[in-house]
């Protein structure tokens, strides 16, 4: 259910109360749907292929997905698995 702020604003979604700070329903379909295409990534990292930080082989693996995770990283920057979050950037 989506709540209305007033008379003369559109309704919010639920993601958009999450990404508001403000309370939501976690089981709404768009954020179910989210947490799946998370897990879907998340699992891709998380059982990928050990490579030196730095290489071209890294920064096509895991350096890319830990991108599209978190949609902006600083250089060089390195997370060992395993990694987990309830959602992802996708941008």
């Amino acid at each position: 259910m989506s709540e209305k702020i007033n008379s003369n604003e559109k309704m919010l979604s639920e993601k958009e109360k999450a990404l508001a700070g403000l309370p939501y329903l976690a089981y709404s379909e768009e954020l179910i749907n989210d947490r799946f295409k998370a897990k879907e990534k998340l699992y891709e990292f998380n059982n990928s292929k050990p490579v030196r930080i730095g290489t071209v082989e890294y920064q096509e693996g895991r350096e890319k997905i830990i991108r599209q995770l978190l949609g902006s990283v600083g250089k060089d920057v390195e997370i060992e698995p395993p990694f987990y979050c309830d959602y992802v950037s996708f941008s």
